[in-house]
């Protein structure tokens, strides 16, 4: 059982290093009190979204046995964006893939997964909706919806 937990944290390390020199779409990653199962991501708003401009702290917490269980992510309470899919109260993210039932540890990756929380910023997942008012809001009053998500930038910088 050790070797297996030793390749797992072997992968994982090897995902870690491979991200914060690549950094992709500018996403900057760094271990949180040198935990290689929590990391920060500081994720910038995309171009083409109404968080333009932003910037916005990501928690991930991997567990131990990663890749055979997602990791959880949540924003940052300091820079929660409002966003359909995130508790606005906790920041806890809801990406369809990172469910337990949705979960494929083969051809999931931690650079995967940063992708689609960046992804997400700009594309939505309205089957994934954590607050039904957003979701309201988001599929109804899109130019409100999308006005104080440009407001949630605005706060937090």
């Amino acid at each position: 059982m050790a070797s297996l937990q030793q390749q797992y944290r072997k992968r994982l390390q090897k995902e870690f290093v491979q991200l914060e020199k690549s950094q992709p779409r500018g996403i900057k990653i760094s271990l949180i009190d040198d935990n290689l199962h929590l990391w920060q991501a500081v994720i910038p708003g995309p171009e083409d979204s109404p968080y333009k401009g932003g910037s916005f702290t990501a928690i991930i917490q991997i567990p131990e046995d990663y890749p055979l269980k997602p990791p959880t992510i949540n924003f940052d309470t300091a820079s929660i964006p409002y966003h359909l899919n995130v508790n606005q109260r906790l920041g806890q993210v809801c990406l369809g893939f990172l469910s337990e039932d949705n979960w494929s540890p083969t051809g999931t990756s931690m650079e995967m997964i940063i992708n689609a929380l960046f992804s997400l910023l700009a594309r939505p997942e309205p089957e994934n909706s954590m607050d039904h008012e957003l979701l309201n809001q988001y599929t109804h009053f899109r130019i409100n919806y999308n006005a104080k998500a440009q407001e949630s930038v605005k706060n937090k910088n």
